[in-house]
């Protein structure tokens, strides 16, 4: 996505051609407002950005003021496949109409539902993308508690005794441990 020309201010200027180039599609407000549209949708974006659902690398977003035929002017993100120019993910920070009005949404084209895939506020939309740290860590493999202990106890399991490794060998030996256990938290977590 566009989010690396963002963060270095490409997309400062006022100026439209500079906001088409930031990502903006279609509009119903004074281009005017665009540049002030634009910080706060790619702060929507840099807050998703590390969510699984996305790769930065085969994804883009482009931005669009709506205007609903009764109600106010709303902004909306849309990403899309970089190959296929599909929307995969439409994101209204504030819904400009109807019984949301006001409240944050994102669809997914994936899950293909008439109803949002989240609907409240806009942390429910990026905890959607990007799980709340509480959910987050339950879903992150643990390492133990005591590294080395852990260390200790694959060794003697394999009959190793760290004291007859030979010097150059230690280094290599415990890369594999560290990945044994690696992988057993990873196995246990799920």
């Amino acid at each position: 996505m566009q989010l690396s020309r963002f963060s270095t201010g490409t997309y400062n200027s006022k100026d439209v051609k500079t906001q088409i180039s930031a990502g903006w599609f279609d509009w119903f407000c004074r281009e005017t407002s665009l540049a002030g549209k634009t910080p706060s949708l790619y702060r929507v974006l840099q807050r998703i950005s590390t969510s699984p659902r996305l790769n930065l690398a085969t994804m883009y977003a482009f931005f669009k003021n709506n205007c609903p035929a009764v109600g106010s002017l709303y902004d909306s993100i849309s990403i899309c496949d970089l190959a296929t120019g599909d929307v995969l993910f439409w994101i209204a920070p504030s819904v400009g109409y109807g019984p949301d009005k006001g409240k944050a949404q994102v669809f997914s084209v994936k899950e293909s539902t008439d109803a949002p895939a989240a609907s409240g506020r806009l942390k429910d939309v990026v905890n959607w993308f990007v799980p709340a740290k509480s959910v987050a860590a339950t879903l992150r493999p643990k390492m133990p508690a005591d590294p080395f202990a852990a260390m200790k106890k694959v060794y003697n399991e394999a009959g190793i005794d760290l004291h007859d490794v030979p010097p150059g060998m230690q280094s290599g030996v415990n890369k594999l441990v560290k990945e044994v256990i690696r992988l057993r938290t990873q196995v246990a977590g799920r």
